[in-house]
């Protein structure tokens, strides 16, 4: 893939072997712009905002016991298409402030006893067995 995804296969087609990579995706210190731009948001369009939208962005900017947001909570976020301005710019800003803080690479292994059979990963987490 574009990544650097490979998938390898056995002659029998019953062992698989994936490798992935994943960027790790970070904010920086600007996303306290852009949560005051939704913020503001959210107070301009008091009765005509959703319940939804304010639960949406009260997840997304939500900080955990370490002080990080849910990267995937504001990607989700960065998605919501709304027709408003201000809407608009609040994704430019989390545009603005986004960016790619190095990748990981993830192996999973499966196999199947038959090529006609669905694949079953093969689990070499110690705890999880």
């Amino acid at each position: 893939g574009g990544k650097g995804n490979v998938t390898l296969t056995s002659y029998d087609g019953c062992i698989k072997v994936e490798r992935a990579n994943s960027d790790r995706i970070a904010f920086d210190e600007r996303l306290a712009v852009a949560k005051a731009i939704f913020d503001e948001f959210v107070l301009s369009a008091q009765k005509g905002s959703s319940d939804t939208v304010k639960a949406l962005l009260s997840t997304a900017f939500r900080m955990d016991k370490n002080g990080n947001v849910s990267v995937a909570a504001l990607l989700k976020l960065r998605r919501t298409e709304i027709a408003d301005e201000q809407w608009q710019r609040g994704v430019a800003a989390l545009d603005d402030c986004m960016r790619v803080d190095g990748s990981v690479s993830y192996l999973r292994f499966y196999r199947r006893d038959d090529p006609s059979l669905p694949w079953q990963p093969v689990v070499l987490n110690a705890s999880a067995i």
